[in-house]
């Protein structure tokens, strides 16, 4: 891993620099704790009818918690922002290839 963007490759320098738009008060919040409000936001945007992972837990499930049960979520995922440390089978997924409906020849303009 390159320890400055002198080190790195030249295509990617650009890439790499400081960019000049992006105002520091941006960050002001972001250690701010998570809301119950924040959360039954995110809730809300999130799609039915989709897959559960390994926990059999769908969106669906998290949506109608009750108020109780939501407030206890927001203080567990507090406590992982504020301690650093979440449960390490949040670091394991299942992937599945889908197969595309015709053959892509790995152009991304048939897909």
């Amino acid at each position: 891993m390159p320890r400055s963007t002198l080190t790195y490759p030249p295509e990617w320098a650009d890439i790499y620099m400081p960019k000049n738009y992006i105002q520091s008060d941006w960050f002001n919040s972001i250690d701010d704790p998570i809301t119950l409000i924040e959360l039954q936001d995110t809730l809300s945007s999130l799609p039915n009818n989709k897959a559960s992972g390994p926990s059999s837990i769908t969106y669906e499930d998290i949506k109608y918690l009750d108020n109780h049960t939501k407030n206890f979520l927001v203080e567990f995922f507090n406590l992982i922002l504020t301690y650093h440390t979440y449960p390490k089978e949040w670091n394991e997924a299942l992937l599945f290839p889908i197969p595309k409906p015709k053959d892509w020849d790995c152009h991304i303009n048939n897909i």
